[in-house]
């Protein structure tokens, strides 16, 4: 398809996911309906014409992601136990998924069929082991509170407002929930919130007196003495007990329970914390928070010359800034995509087309997400606390800061609207928001192709696929998609890395190792735990 065409099905996706917010009705219904077959579009665009060398080795951030991939499988569903247990009586009915039968490849093929040193691949075994134990101790320190406080039998109330002592005065019928690692407080909630705000934090943008589920639990204020007993208790000291508790605890809304515990199951059966993709429920909202006056750096590009304060190289600058908060926007729509995909079924052939869902046009409604994590840098660069920061560090009048400030701030305005977020233009060079669209389309339609493949020698890969693509894409740099960056092995990698390189890689590992008959005979899938 040729480059105009592609603009065009962007700019009429871009434009009509804007508009798509201020209709309802039949007017909404026509919309959605034309931009599911506009994204249906962009997602079977024909892959480039690139060959892909089966005999060698794959680049080295994607066998990274396999040998990861391939060593986080058989822990997921059953080194922790995913099973729910609850205080408002029988154990939740959730529906269940089965589990891929591990496989387990030695160190040599995996070394032979990855170009990976001996070394390296220990090294990765160890840090996912190490992953895995952090994960049992947080299901150790869950279960110690369940038990500490006499749960189920006692009143969930007790240990609810031990955690969340802010929350309002009077809240009736709150219940608890551990679903493996986690523990999940039910409280009625007047909101109605998408259950994607689990991964996507900025989606939604609740009322201060709003009890969301991502800002309310902060194990930094928990009872000093009750931390101190916990970490004897589990042998954790102060600062690993908030760490592993504030990734354990979030608030769901009643009415939604049953939703939101399903669409954790990405966090809740180990797949997370075990790729470190999507694992914190503060981290889809850490980009959006407000910067202190001295969190941005100004080293290099902001100095007194000539008894002034003269700044330089702005574009560069935002630029360097920005990127940061992108990696970490699109780690959580990573998430949000893989934590979908845990619950779809395959459909359609590996080489026809694949379809675009209605529930897919929020994931790509990218450009308010960035605007959302880029407002806090803006604010900063205009806020009377910036200024003051700055005339006690350089020591120059207020007004002029000021003034310099508001400079500044215009800059990269003006930088961001034109190279991160302008629309789709035949005559100008695709901005960031534009690549990353594309990006995502691409990866979302070889998962989903990937998923359909029959399996090779009757050896399931629904699991490795899922934890292959979380490991790459934890560690995949997103400028390698619109900068120069070549893989470490000198390969440029391109905006679908996982369909262009996993299935031959997979492949590739098969064939070079004989698996036992335990292993290669198919089974039906397994509840793991």
């Amino acid at each position: 398809m040729a480059s105009a065409e592609i603009s065009r099905l962007l700019g009429r996706l871009y434009n009509g996911l804007d508009s798509r917010t201020e209709l309802d009705g039949s007017s909404r219904e026509t919309l959605d309906d034309t931009l599911v077959d506009v994204l249906g579009q962009l997602m079977n665009l024909p892959a480039p014409d690139e060959e892909t060398d089966t005999s060698r080795n794959p680049p080295r951030s994607i066998a990274l992601g396999m040998v990861t991939g391939l060593f986080v499988q058989p822990h997921v569903g059953i080194t922790v136990d995913d099973g729910c247990f609850t205080t408002s009586g029988p154990v939740l009915d959730l529906d269940a998924i089965g589990l891929d039968r591990p496989v387990v490849i030695p160190s040599t093929v995996l070394e032979q069929g990855t170009g990976l040193a001996a070394w390296e691949i220990d090294d990765l075994r160890e840090e996912v082991d190490y992953r895995a134990g952090k994960t049992l101790k947080r299901a150790r320190a869950v279960r110690w509170l369940w038990s500490r406080f006499g749960l189920p039998e006692s009143s969930p109330v007790n240990l609810f407002r031990v955690l969340f002592p802010g929350a309002p005065g009077r809240m009736a019928g709150v219940d608890l929930f551990v679903r493996g690692a986690h523990l999940y407080a039910c409280v009625d909630q007047d909101a109605q919130l998408a259950t994607s705000s689990l991964f996507l934090g900025w989606a939604e943008d609740p009322e201060e007196q709003e009890f969301h589920p991502l800002h309310s639990f902060q194990a930094s204020y928990l009872d000093r003495s009750l931390l101190s007993e916990l970490g004897r208790a589990i042998g954790a000291d102060h600062d690993e007990l908030v760490e592993l508790l504030d990734l354990a605890i979030t608030v769901v809304p009643r009415a939604q329970l049953a939703a939101f515990l399903a669409h954790d199951l990405w966090r809740s059966r180990g797949s997370a914390p075990l790729t470190s993709l999507g694992e914190s429920y503060h981290g889809p909202v850490e980009p959006c928070r407000d910067l202190a006056p001295g969190e941005v750096s100004v080293e290099g590009w902001m100095a007194v010359r000539n008894g002034q304060l003269a700044v330089r190289q702005l574009r560069r600058t935002f630029d360097s800034l920005a990127l940061v908060r992108v990696e970490v926007m699109m780690k959580e729509v990573y998430a949000e995509l893989l934590a979908r995909l845990v619950w779809e079924q395959p459909s359609g052939g590996p080489e026809g087309e694949v379809s675009a869902l209605l529930a897919d046009l929020e994931l790509y409604h990218l450009v308010p997400a960035m605007r959302r994590v880029f407002r806090p840098l803006l604010e900063w660069a205009s806020a009377e606390a910036t200024a003051d920061h700055l005339v006690a560090r350089f020591g120059v009048p207020r007004a002029e800061v000021i003034t310099l400030m508001r400079q500044v701030r215009q800059s990269w305005e003006r930088h961001l609207e034109q190279v991160w977020l302008s629309p789709p233009l035949e005559d100008k060079p695709r901005s960031v928001a534009t690549i990353l669209g594309l990006h995502l389309a691409a990866t979302h339609a070889s998962l989903r192709r990937l998923l359909a493949r029959p399996p090779i020698g009757g050896i399931a890969h629904r699991e490795v696929l899922l934890h292959f693509a979380a490991a790459y894409l934890s560690i995949a740099p997103v400028d390698r998609l619109w900068s120069a960056h070549h893989d470490a092995g000198g390969s440029r990698l391109g905006l679908d890395p996982i369909g262009r390189w996993f299935w031959s890689s997979w492949a590739r590992l098969l064939a070079l190792y004989e698996l036992e008959p335990a292993t290669t005979e198919p089974e039906d899938s397994y509840q793991g735990g």
